[in-house]
């Protein structure tokens, strides 16, 4: 006869991450759970928490999409949910025939199981070469050393960016560098003094806030 009675606790630790909390398992369980051992160790960390498993299908598609988003997180300007449908168009494993209901629920799973969130992009430091940076310091000091500090003035721009990269990406890290915007804009360069030069004849209307705004 085979035993039918259950084990302790310690045999939910076998790598069953289905097995709900406060039971115990049956034997039969158990060796089921055993024999699948290769299966459960392939499943990525990130959906042993989930209530249950996703198929065959589309475990293999997510493994096909996210090889390809790790590629590019972090190597270009940003990933979008329209960027990750086309991937997911590209290597569909069902085949060209059937069509994929690529849905706002399909994507929002997605990112759930593989914890990728949208992330805004802080600052420009992905863009900086630290040792030129070093390297323009030093020189801006040895340009401006032969001036006087009233002849220095600090100078602004106005810019209209028409190649503007996106403000935010889909990413799986905590924290994402941006880049400087590209240099396809049209810009107006403007300084306190040009701007008093050229309103000297109504330099009298102007107020005291409109050029500590400049």
């Amino acid at each position: 006869m085979r035993a039918k009675g259950k084990l302790s606790n310690t045999a939910r630790s076998v790598g069953n991450p289905c097995v709900q909390a406060g039971k115990s398992l049956s034997r039969d369980a158990t060796r089921n759970v055993i024999a699948g051992e290769s299966k459960w160790a392939a499943i990525e960390p990130c959906q042993l928490e989930r209530k249950q498993l996703v198929s065959p299908q589309i475990q293999e598609t997510d493994a096909r999409i996210m090889k390809v988003f790790k590629a590019m997180d972090g190597k270009v300007e940003a990933i979008t949910g329209k960027v990750i449908k086309a991937i997911a168009l590209r290597v569909n494993v069902y085949g060209e025939n059937t069509t994929l209901k690529l849905s706002k629920g399909w994507l929002y799973r997605l990112q759930e199981r593989h914890g990728i969130s949208k992330k805004r992009k802080h600052g420009e430091a992905a863009s900086v070469d630290q040792e030129a940076a070093e390297a323009g310091r030093v020189k801006l000091r040895k340009l401006t050393d032969s001036y006087a500090r009233s002849e220095i003035c600090n100078m602004d721009e106005t810019s209209f960016f028409f190649r503007s990269e996106a403000k935010y990406t889909l990413t799986q890290r905590k924290v994402f560098s941006g880049r400087k915007d590209p240099k396809h804009r049209l810009t107006l360069a403007l300084d306190i003094y040009t701007a008093l030069c050229w309103s000297k004849v109504a330099y009298d209307e102007i107020s005291p806030k409109t050029i500590q705004n400049c």
